[in-house]
């Protein structure tokens, strides 16, 4: 922290190139949902996104219920 200004306009923009350097990012907006599983259901996870990786698909199905 410093007093001078021209000083600290060159630490703001220097903290400024590092965040554009290294790709920093704020996500503006906040989504929840909400999810009823039966519990025969086996393999499916979430995530943050709420995609299912085609990938994953080969890991869930329907138990025996």
């Amino acid at each position: 922290m410093t007093l001078d200004q021209t000083k600290r306009m060159q630490m703001y923009n220097k903290a400024e190139q590092q965040l554009v350097n290294d790709v920093a990012w704020l996500p503006m907006d906040q989504r929840f949902g909400t999810h009823l599983l039966k519990p025969y259901v086996i393999g499916r996870v979430f995530n943050a996104q709420d995609l299912v990786p085609p990938d994953d698909w080969a890991n869930v199905y329907i138990a025996a219920h």
